[in-house]
């Protein structure tokens, strides 16, 4: 799987497509969804994001991990998931993408081991 070709801004386009919202102030709706929104690359979810996403019914596979997340595990996320993600209390995972949570379930929800998994096939 490589790194997905749709960003921040892609992303909020589909939400607010999904939601019946208009593409006006998108940069105020990039700030408000995403936890990083200074870089289009970085798909993780803020809480007001998720909100959003579940008040409309978008699509989202939670995932229950085995052990909380670590720093190492939350910066792979970063760089390696090519889906929007919300992080709940370091031991749960919201994905918006199928392919990656069956790709998860295969790995018995061991996103550690999915990742290093990732790091070794990039490129």
């Amino acid at each position: 799987m490589s790194k997905s070709s749709l960003s921040q801004l892609d992303y909020a386009k589909l939400f607010l497509e999904k939601g019946g919202g208009k593409y006006s102030n998108l940069d105020q709706w990039l700030r408000k969804w995403f936890w990083n929104h200074t870089d289009q690359n970085k798909l993780r979810l803020s809480k007001q994001g998720f909100k959003y996403l579940r008040g409309v019914e978008y699509p989202l596979h939670k995932v229950k991990l085995p052990e909380k997340l670590k720093n190492r595990t939350l910066i792979q996320m970063s760089r390696l998931l090519t889906c929007c993600y919300y992080i709940e209390n370091l031991s749960t995972v919201w994905l918006t993408g199928k392919d990656e949570t069956v790709m998860l379930k295969l790995h018995a929800d061991n996103l550690q081991q999915y990742l290093d998994n990732q790091d070794l096939t990039k490129d």
